[in-house]
């Protein structure tokens, strides 16, 4: 039944409770694990709690202490906590696959802005000098100097373009 579980919160929430990490989101998903076993398996020791995942009972303890507030501020626990419990046959609440994947399209969505951002406001061009050059080229188009520039620049393009550096 544990490894069940500890399958079903790495397919769930996307992180692998059995490594030795202090990330937030293994911490957390760590004690959802700790708590869903105590809940199922009051009378289970916490060391017996502790040993699949390589931990003692102290940091049983700690998890279970923490737990209420990791589910606070963390929602997806609370939905996570609620499947596998319904998945176990002790569900608390009943199953709301849509909430779930609201938390996830929203989460997607975040992270996507965050990115189109980061690629709206990274500049063009490496060197200050290639917009220079592209700025001097729309300045003169249609005129002689645009055709020279054009000319000079393909001629440094093709006696540069083998050189390894």
């Amino acid at each position: 039944m544990e490894n069940k579980i500890i399958e079903i919160i790495k397919e769930e929430l996307g992180v692998d409770i059995t490594q030795e990490c202090r990330k937030r989101e293994i911490i957390e998903a760590r004690a959802l694990y700790f708590y869903i076993i105590k809940k199922s398996f009051p009378k289970m020791s916490l060391q017996r709690i502790a040993s699949p995942l390589n931990k003692n009972h102290a940091t049983v303890i700690h998890s279970l202490k923490n737990y209420p507030y990791y589910e606070k501020y963390n929602p997806k626990l609370q939905d996570v906590k609620n499947n596998i419990l319904h998945l176990i046959g002790e569900s608390e609440e009943p199953i709301d696959l849509t909430k779930i994947q609201t938390i996830d399209l929203k989460k997607r969505i975040f992270d996507l802005e965050q990115s189109l951002q980061q690629e709206r406001n990274r500049p063009r061009y490496e060197h200050r000098i290639t917009e220079l050059l592209e700025n001097l080229l729309i300045d003169t188009k249609g005129t002689e100097q645009h055709e020279l520039i054009t000319l000079r620049l393909e001629a440094f393009y093709s006696m540069n373009k083998n050189i390894r550096l």
